[in-house]
């Protein structure tokens, strides 16, 4: 259980030493496409880009800098027709940088898509990252959303993204009405032994009817193995969205050890100005909380201006503004 152990400290104080290797490691997300179509893709053109980079100016009480965060997914997915195989290819990219370090995480997969539901060979991302766990932007800070990685990603993409190897793997999506499905495998070398990751996930969606909210709700499971170990994590998610704000949670169990809690709410004042209120509970030998508040502005359709300001239960404080674009 060692080596997937979460550190106990990872929210312990908002200085946390940025862009250290993680221990362990969607929805609108400003920028990334549906959860449901980002996998499935009903109404996008042949080929797609999405996703975002934003460039972010931090201070906390123990250090500042600037910080790059980006994600995004590119390729080409032609229209299938029924009882025929269409061939299709996808490229996500995560970038992570501030002024000493940089990390890039490349997502190159051929997908085949069939009357039996879509396949993905190569590197795909994983069902827990894309898909079906609603995707949140806590106080819309890039800092905490490269800080959370370890605990609201994958482990296979956070030992990816810091780490020095390449994984590989296949995945499998389809969806019944209005609910979905999916499993990832993936496996890399780590220390010199195989690391396995194998994924599930399901969703499921219903569309808002008589002013009611449109609601999703998901739950997924990430199992890690290597010839040292075994760890299993949970996660459940749902979210409510109303025409103007949407309400949402997410619940984490890294493997009956540690528990990890998060509720936001966004709410669009106007078409161009947003705010969010964030919190989260991690408890890890202990509880530790975090509470958050963003503000966005959106300068033009895709190019917004953010400022969030973060406190943890110690009384530590974080503030950031920062710009996004989204593709």
């Amino acid at each position: 259980m060692a080596r997937f152990a979460l550190a106990a400290a990872t929210l312990a104080t908002i200085g946390l030493t940025l862009l250290q290797a993680p221990a362990a490691s969607a929805d609108d997300y400003d920028g990334e496409a549906d959860s449901w179509d980002s996998v499935f893709g009903d109404s996008e053109p042949p080929f797609y880009i999405r996703g975002y980079a934003g460039l972010s100016y931090y201070d906390t009480d123990f250090n500042e800098g600037a910080l790059l965060n980006s994600r995004v997914n590119l390729g080409w997915r032609p229209e299938r027709e029924p009882g025929r195989i269409a061939l299709g290819f996808g490229l996500g990219i995560d970038a992570v940088a501030d002024e000493d370090d940089s990390y890039t995480a490349f997502y190159p997969a051929l997908k085949i898509g069939t009357d039996f539901g879509r396949f993905q060979l190569g590197i795909p991302r994983s069902v827990v990252d894309q898909g079906y766990l609603p995707r949140s932007n806590f106080a819309y800070s890039d800092f905490l959303d490269v800080q959370l990685r370890e605990l609201t990603g994958s482990y296979m993409s956070n030992f990816y993204l810091f780490g020095d190897e390449t994984p590989a793997g296949v995945r499998y999506d389809n969806r019944v009405g209005n609910f979905k499905f999916g499993a990832s495998w993936h496996r890399t070398d780590a220390g010199g032994v195989d690391l396995d990751s194998t994924s599930a996930a399901l969703g499921y969606r219903l569309p808002a009817s008589g002013g009611g909210p449109a609601l999703k709700f998901a739950a997924a499971v990430e199992h890690l193995s290597d010839d040292i170990s075994d760890a299993t994590i949970w996660r459940l998610g749902g979210q409510a969205r109303w025409e103007d704000f949407k309400l949402g949670g997410k619940y984490t169990d890294f493997d009956g050890n540690q528990s990890l809690t998060e509720l936001y709410l966004d709410y669009d004042f106007t078409d161009r100005f947003s705010v969010n209120l964030s919190g989260l509970s991690l408890d890890s030998f202990g509880t530790q909380q975090l509470y958050g508040l963003g503000l966005k502005y959106r300068v033009i359709e895709n190019f917004s201006l953010h400022g969030s300001y973060i406190r943890d239960d110690n009384g530590d404080d974080l503030v950031e503004v920062g710009t996004r674009v989204r593709f």
